[in-house]
């Protein structure tokens, strides 16, 4: 059975090109923007599950800089 798994990055970008829509009028209803609300939320929850940054390091305290 093939597992059809997105990396993080992937993942990111994906959410990241909806937000952008969002902002351009596409796809913008309150069901999208929830959704969207709620995939960004289960990525967080993913990168804090594999630990992706230190454990001493809050995700607020990340600078978007050092993102890609």
């Amino acid at each position: 059975m093939e597992q059809n798994y997105k990396t993080i990055i992937e993942e990111f970008h994906e959410l990241e090109k909806q937000c952008i829509g969002y902002d351009n009028y596409i796809n913008c209803s309150d069901e999208a923007y929830v959704e969207t609300l709620e995939k960004l939320r289960k990525l967080v929850v993913r990168i804090q599950r594999e630990h992706i940054f230190s454990d001493n390091e809050a995700i607020k305290e990340i600078e978007t800089d050092n993102l890609r």
